[in-house]
């Protein structure tokens, strides 16, 4: 069986062989109507003829038969029938009287017993002889009297000689009516092709101007109708002509104009980030020196509102990349639960001032590790997570992630995972959901003036799930909260289950743990976290309902081993339940966790004096709960602080080159470098870093790309060609404010080995300088 090429369609016949086709389908359809009909017509008259022929031929023998067939004289009926017969179409005569007995026969053929199989084709005419056929000699009997049989006589005639007729008439009525027909047909064609020409050159014609052709026109000359034709093909291809001059011009000058768009975001980025850059990184030095209360309070206002700045810079700079179609994902591989415990944790402090529950739920069936764009997917839930938390004034807020089921019978490429960000807030109206993830829309004018934004957030968070290979959707309710659905395409990683983490499963596995949470969801999401730990759960919902549960648990010799606490509770809250849980002597005491949404400066004081042994700040992830379990119980391995790492100091100290124009970010910079232990060189421009890593030998270089005299790009390159003569490749990390993707790509072109986006961060700033010193050696 042949198939088709994909998207490629059946040929079409020309428009002369279609009429051609109708025509001869017409044409033969009538000819062979009308031969059926002559040829049936024909048949019927030879079948008439004959029957005439022989319903006369036996009238006249019956005629014959009366008398003598009245008088018993066999002789002369036998004689009458073979003179009968003589006829070459008679074949047979049967004579026989009233009792049905055969008085007399004669013919070529004998009828055999009145079966007839073995004759060749043929008819039989029967006449009854009745002895009033001898009237005339017994004319003196009564007409009253009733007429007597005397026999009967059987006529058979043949019918070849019909067929052979009809056979000699039906053949010459063919040959005449296909010769007819042939003749007919040529005429019509011929015809038809004189008068279908000139669309067939108008067809050409049109297959031309569709292939883009725009400078021919139509033939004229033809009957008047295709002259009409051609001359409105003419007119209409003139003005797709000149709107197509119009329309190149247009995409020219829209081209011309993203261009400049894009340089001047590009531009803009990096004028804004610069400033920035020092505006940041300096308040946050000023925050580390000795300040009174008033001077750091006005110093964290500054870099909150930077940093609400910096979302609003990178908003639109993400839109314009998507605008631009510049927006690509950068897939790595990357640890779910770890990912979404930054994002979540990120900003857990807002969620805490606003005294919200924020709840983080990874279902089981979550692979560990997935392949995709880790800072994407963090960019999605971040923003989703920041609108919920902005929109929320009481309650909680839920960050869910499951794996989508495939559909029976599929085998799509990766796997899809499902986020959910669920909020009781304040809700979105019914007639804004269809609109709400449109470009510079909020739910409400208003919003934007009470709560801020640049109403990108959703549109930015709608393309990139699009480019994720998911979607995105809402449902809500005016008053009582909004759910926010996106799903994502990831590809497979192959990893294995540490061991330890094995062993800490079977070190949990079984012991007796009570959870109390007033939160419905905690609650939930805890014990599911607990039941997939192999932990012999129980919760409460309040400092009662667990009294009681220990009360009971003592009685039937079953002590909690483990009490996971949450710090905030209506009436008897964790604090105050911790107090009765570790001083009354009616039960074994259970070592004490406390979960909580305030801040943990001001908890631990409290904790150490009740003797709870580990405070964990929500929202908890189930490996941070694991291993919290496992601190309190002594299990675990000393809690390490940040990464092991003292970011005071660096274990080695490197020579830095700083190629940085800004006096600003050149104080920065050397601050925050020296303040690590490095030493630095400061050249102003792109010509002085080139002289400097000429006359010296540095670890690393940082490298700003825009600077007077020479840029950095070009700076890099004449390093780059100085090396091939030494041997030597020193690392240059390019320090840019552009977010453009081309610009990263220009830096790698050039030479560089990776970049410091601006504003930097002090950790973001030594990580890569000392990754690039020595790669197995990273904060």
């Amino acid at each position: 069986m042949t198939r088709l090429g994909m998207g490629r369609r059946p040929r079409r016949k020309s428009l002369l062989m279609q009429a051609s086709l109708v025509n001869v389908a017409v044409m033969v359809a009538a000819a062979v109507s009308i031969t059926a009909l002559v040829l049936v017509a024909e048949r019927s008259t030879l079948s008439q003829q004959l029957n005439l022929r022989a319903q006369g031929s036996a009238e006249f023998l019956a005629s014959q038969c009366d008398f003598p067939l009245l008088i018993g004289d066999r002789a002369e009926l036998g004689r009458i029938a073979r003179s009968a017969a003589t006829n070459e179409d008679v074949l047979y005569v049967v004579v026989a009287d009233e009792a049905g007995r055969t008085v007399a026969e004669a013919g070529r053929a004998s009828p055999a017993g009145n079966s007839n199989q073995a004759l060749p084709p043929h008819i039989e005419v029967r006449r009854t002889i009745q002895e009033s056929g001898a009237k005339g000699l017994l004319d003196w009997e009564s007409d009253r009297t009733r007429v007597r049989q005397l026999g009967s006589v059987r006529v058979g005639f043949s019918m070849q000689k019909q067929r052979a007729q009809f056979v000699r008439t039906a053949r010459d009525v063919l040959l005449v009516g296909a010769l007819a027909l042939c003749v007919v047909l040529l005429v019509q064609y011929t015809q038809l092709r004189r008068l279908l020409r000139p669309l067939a050159r108008l067809v050409n014609f049109t297959g031309r101007v569709a292939q883009g052709d725009l400078q021919q026109r139509a033939p004229l000359g033809s009957w008047n109708e295709v002259d009409e034709l051609a001359k409105a093909f003419n007119d209409m291809v003139a003005q797709l002509d000149a709107s197509r001059r119009e329309l190149l011009e247009l995409v020219e000058k829209a081209r011309e104009a993203s261009r400049l768009k894009s340089q001047f975001v590009a531009n803009m980025s990096h004028e804004i980030r610069t400033p920035m850059n020092g505006i940041m990184g300096m308040t946050e030095l000023a925050l580390d020196t000795p300040l009174d209360a008033v001077q750091r309070e006005y110093l964290a206002a500054v870099m909150e509102s930077a940093g609400s700045l910096m979302a609003v810079i990178n908003d639109v700079l993400d839109f314009s990349k998507i605008e631009a179609g510049k927006m690509d994902l950068d897939p790595r591989p990357f640890a779910v639960a770890e990912l979404l415990d930054l994002a979540v944790r990120g900003l857990a402090l807002r969620a805490h001032q606003k005294k919200l529950e924020l709840i983080l739920e990874i279902q089981p069936d979550v692979p560990l590790q997935v392949l995709g764009d880790a800072n994407r997917l963090r960019q999605v839930l971040a923003n989703l997570l920041g609108n919920a938390i902005k929109f929320t004034e009481r309650g909680e807020v839920l960050v869910q992630v499951s794996r989508t089921p495939e559909p029976p019978g599929e085998e799509p490429p990766g796997q899809e995972l499902h986020f959910l960000v669920e909020d009781t807030g304040i809700g979105i109206p019914a007639d804004k959901l269809g609109s709400i993830f449109d470009s510079f829309t909020q739910a409400d004018g208003s919003t934007t003036r009470f709560y801020g934004g640049t109403g990108l957030g959703l549109a930015i968070a709608s393309k990139l799930t699009q480019l994720m290979g998911g979607r995105i959707w809402v449902e809500s309710e005016v008053g009582k909260g909004s759910r926010f659905h996106f799903t994502a395409r990831f590809g497979h990683v192959e990893t294995e289950r540490g061991q330890s983490a094995s062993g800490a499963r079977g070190m949990l596995k079984g012991m007796r743990v009570l959870a109390v949470d007033d939160n419905r969801i905690n609650r939930r999401v805890v014990a599911e976290m607990l039941a997939a730990e192999g932990v012999d759960a129980q919760v409460a919902e309040s400092g009662p309902q667990a009294l009681e549960l220990l009360r009971r648990a003592e009685l039937e010799q079953r002590p909690f081993q483990l009490a996971i606490l949450d710090a905030q509770m209506p009436g008897m809250d964790g604090f105050m339940l911790a107090e009765r849980i570790l001083q009354d002597e009616q039960w074994r005491r259970p070592v004490v966790m406390m979960l909580s949404s305030s801040d943990l400066r001001s908890d631990i004081p409290r904790c150490r004096q009740l003797g709870i042994v580990c405070h964990v700040t929500k929202p908890v992830s189930r490996t941070a709960l694991r291993e919290s379990m496992l601190r309190a119980l002594g299990d675990a391995p000393a809690e390490r602080v940040a990464g092991g790492r003292d970011l005071s100091k660096s274990l080695r100290q490197l020579s830095i080159l700083l190629a940085e124009d800004n006096f600003v970010n050149q104080k920065l910079a050397v601050t925050l470098l020296e303040k690590r232990g490095h030493r630095v060189t400061i050249a102003g421009n792109g010509r002085e870093a080139v002289e400097a890593a000429e006359a010296k030998r540095f670890d690393v270089v940082l490298m700003d790309v825009q600077m007077p005299e020479m840029d950095g790009w070009t700076a890099t390159e004449a390093i780059r060609k100085q090396e091939q003569g030494s041997g030597g490749r020193v690392p240059i990390l390019a320090l840019t404010a552009h977010a453009m993707k081309d610009y990263e790509n220009r830096c790698y072109a050039a030479g560089m080995d990776g970049f410091v986006s601006k504003p930097f961060q002090p950790a973001q700033l030594y990580k890569a300088v000392e990754s690039a010193a020595d790669p197995s050696d990273s904060v």
